[in-house]
């Protein structure tokens, strides 16, 4: 599933072209809106609109992930607990040698 058909009025084959062009939605939000009208084959409002709802998506999806990244160090899944395991790890298999 595309990340692109979350934006508004943004389709199966629209998401295809963005896809294939920009790969990205934070490419996409960094796009020229002559580069996104191009692409689309479609008028320069509408494209500047496009982009605007994909800045809208990605701020979104950063702020979702910066709290599941908050939710994760606070339930104690971080490198420093990971590399504590392996340390862990890495002395019980010494021990067995």
């Amino acid at each position: 599933v595309s990340v692109f058909l979350e934006i508004p009025n943004v389709g199966e084959k629209r998401a295809r072209l963005l896809t294939k062009k920009f790969m990205t939605v934070e490419n996409l939000c960094n796009a020229e809106v002559s580069a996104v009208s191009q692409c689309l084959s479609i008028r320069s409002d509408e494209a500047a609109g496009i982009i605007l709802a994909a800045k809208t998506l990605s701020e979104r999806r950063k702020k979702i992930q910066e709290k599941q990244m908050l939710s994760l160090k606070a339930s104690g899944t971080t490198v420093q607990t990971a590399a504590e395991a392996q340390y862990i790890e890495d002395l019980a298999d010494s021990a067995l040698d």
